[in-house]
């Protein structure tokens, strides 16, 4: 059974009602859904990565005592591989929170400075 198109925009706003008014019309950013090979994208990369994650760090090594000490070596560096991911998209997020940061300073200047909460496009293009 799937959501109401209704029912996922509330789900996927919950805790934020304002900003859902304000921003729920809004096209999503192509450079998040652009795929980056012929079917897949970076969120849903993230997504498949996660869930990798999840499964190793919920294993706590359980899955390794049958691993041959040969394999050893593979291992260590697809486990290089995923931490690299990892500080990836520990960046990516990092980066995404400054930008938000600095768009809540924008507009709190702005409600102060002018009173209003108009936006002029030419003056967001730095986020």
């Amino acid at each position: 059974m799937s959501l109401t198109k209704e029912a996922y925009e509330k789900r996927k706003w919950k805790h934020l009602p304002c900003l859902r008014q304000i921003f729920s019309k809004c096209a999503i950013p192509e450079r998040f859904w652009r795929p980056t090979s012929i079917t897949d994208t970076s969120l849903e990369h993230e997504y498949r990565f996660q869930q990798i994650a999840s499964v190793i760090w919920e294993d706590d090594g359980k899955s390794l005592e049958d691993v041959s000490v040969a394999n050893i070596e593979e291992i260590d560096q697809e486990l290089e591989i995923l931490v690299a991911m990892a500080k990836h998209f520990a960046e990516f997020h990092i980066e995404e929170a400054k930008r938000l940061e600095k768009f809540g300073q924008f507009i709190i200047q702005s409600r102060l400075k002018d009173n209003r909460y108009k936006i002029k496009r030419q003056q967001r293009e730095d986020f």
